[in-house]
C-alpha cells in the first residue's frame, strides 16, 4: 500500500495504490487525516485507480473521511475507481452518498460545481 498526496485549490488528491484492507486502513486513515490538517482544504478526491483490493476496512475508511470532510463543509469525491474497488463500493451502496467520477479533474469540476451552486 501506498498514498501520495497533492492540493489543488482547496481540495486534497489522495492517491491510493495497493489495497485497502484491515491492515493498512488505520494508516491511511492517519495519513489522509493528517494531510487535510496540514494543507487546510476543505475537500477530498481519492484517486483509486491504482487499488487492487479493497475490503469492508476501506468501506470504512472512506465513510470515516466522508465525515471528516462533510464536518469541515468540504466534498468527498472519489476518483476512476479500479475494476476491483468499483465492484466493492457499488455493492456497498456508497454511491448512494458519494459521487465517483471517471478522472480526478472530473471530480476537481464537479466539487468545485456543487460548492458555487
Amino acid at each position: 500500500m501506498d498514498i501520495h498526496f497533492r492540493k489543488q485549490g482547496k481540495t486534497v488528491i489522495a492517491e491510493i495504490e495497493g489495497d485497502i484492507d484491515h491492515r493498512f486502513a488505520e494508516e491511511i486513515r492517519r495519513l489522509t487525516e493528517r494531510e487535510l490538517y496540514i494543507s487546510g482544504a476543505d475537500n477530498l478526491v481519492l484517486d483509486m485507480s491504482s487499488v487492487k483490493f479493497m475490503d469492508s476496512s476501506g468501506i470504512g475508511f472512506i465513510i470515516g473521511r466522508y465525515k471528516t470532510v462533510s464536518a469541515l463543509g468540504g466534498k468527498l469525491s472519489i476518483a476512476s475507481p479500479s475494476k476491483e474497488a468499483d465492484r466493492i463500493l457499488s455493492i456497498s451502496g456508497i454511491y448512494r452518498i458519494i459521487k465517483s467520477y471517471k478522472s480526478v479533474d472530473d471530480a476537481i469540476l464537479g466539487i468545485n460545481q456543487e460548492v458555487h451552486n
